[in-house]
């Protein structure tokens, strides 16, 4: 009998600690973070009379359509001419790359590569020594800049405190799949974005668009998410790194499938989570104060997520026997299942857009999960991916 309770107190205790935690990434720390955000309205910054110079650094493989589709977009962005370079690296040099760029480039296009195949950080180090810009933009090679996006995301280094601005991704197709589910993801993080930033510093960032004082980039150690690495460096140098939801970057739906977001989500969520321990000196509050708070919920309780979840449901079933409202959470999450397996199974048959949407959405957030679980066992068991082959498309 003892035995029996003591069993009980710890299936308790690992089910609340578990729930606290989904309810502090989910619900808590997002409306709280958004509440303050509400009484610190953003900064305003107005376009200098003299622009700066900027580069824009791509890092491609195995993509001439988009390296032609990237000079296109320079010539269609709304600043002066004279003022903005591009900087294509191909990672892995190859004669289409060649032939595709040959009839495009202009004197404001420059072209270096690697000849082999290094992996995009070794891309990234590589290519900011060559670009000659104040301002370094950084640009996935199937993301497309609006007209106007340059010039609001260049706004804010107006601020000499400003090392970095984000902007953001706005997924340009109408279906997909999980496009739903991505969408809403989208939207959530931007909301995070947009209300940490007016608090003083982001504590994520969009590898389709940011840009950078070029004496702030520091080289980045390999297997890492290049673009989270970047922003920390900015906040370790006593610089802020903020938001532009103005600077829009119009992409692919990012995920063209399920095995195609496990793959992905495993990738960013061991990158960044390799990232994160080489600098976790940012997780002392007493050295970066709510920043480390922050920081500690957004990258790091936000991807433990599913050992969360895995421990309600399996603390679930034997506690629901002895109370109800553990019955009608288990039902929840079984529920959840049931809409992921529902868009799989029965995406073909004709059903409300509602349920479509519901089911799509849940689809996303289950295998994003599992994507992310994949990750910290990939960290745990120091599997550390150097280079990978993106999937890229236009």
């Amino acid at each position: 009998m003892l035995w029996r309770k003591g069993h009980r107190i710890i299936l308790n205790a690992l089910f609340f600690c578990s729930l606290l935690g989904v309810a502090l990434v989910l619900f808590i720390y997002p409306t709280l973070i958004l509440l303050l955000g509400r009484f610190k309205p953003q900064g305003r910054y107005e376009a200098t009379a003299t622009p700066r110079s900027v580069s824009i650094i791509t890092v491609l493989r195995d993509a001439p359509e988009l390296a032609v589709r990237s000079i296109q977009n320079l010539k269609e962005m709304d600043y002066p001419p004279d003022k903005l370079e591009l900087v294509l690296y191909e990672d892995g040099q190859t004669r289409e790359m060649q032939e595709a760029v040959a009839d495009q480039k202009t004197s404001n296009v420059r072209l270096a590569w690697s000849d082999t195949h290094q992996g995009k950080i070794s891309g990234l180090n590589a290519a900011v020594p060559l670009a000659t810009g104040e301002i370094l933009v950084f640009k996935d090679a199937d993301s497309v800049f609006l007209a106007d996006s340059l010039s609001h995301l260049l706004c804010a280094f107006a601020d000499p405190k400003v090392g970095g601005v984000c902007g953001r991704r706005v997924i340009g197709e109408k279906t997909g799949a999980l496009r739903e589910g991505q969408s809403l993801y989208i939207s959530f993080d931007s909301a995070i974005k947009e209300a940490e930033s007016r608090l003083g510093s982001i504590s994520s960032n969009d590898g389709k668009i940011y840009a950078i004082r070029k004496e702030l980039y520091r080289p980045l150690p390999p297997g890492v998410t290049d673009d989270l690495c970047v922003c920390l460096d900015i906040v370790r140098q006593g610089r802020s790194f903020t938001y532009a939801p103005q600077a829009r970057a119009l992409i692919a739906t990012p995920s063209r499938d399920v095995g195609h977001e496990l793959v992905r989500r495993r990738r960013i969520v061991a990158g960044s989570l390799r990232c994160l321990f080489s600098r976790r000196d940012l997780l002392n509050p007493f050295r970066y104060g709510l920043y480390s708070l922050r920081l500690g919920v957004n990258k790091l309780l936000r991807r433990c997520l599913p050992l969360f979840f895995l421990v309600m449901l399996i603390a679930s079933v034997p506690l629901a026997l002895q109370n109800v409202a553990f019955g009608v959470i288990l039902a929840m999450e079984v529920g959840l299942l049931f809409l992921a397996a529902w868009s799989i199974m029965g995406g073909k048959l004709r059903t409300p857009r509602l349920l479509t949407k519901c089911s799509e959405a849940a689809l996303y957030f289950c295998v994003g999960n599992l994507g992310t679980l994949l990750g910290i066992m990939d960290v745990l068991k120091g599997k550390q991916p150097l280079k990978w082959d993106p999937n890229k498309r236009g």
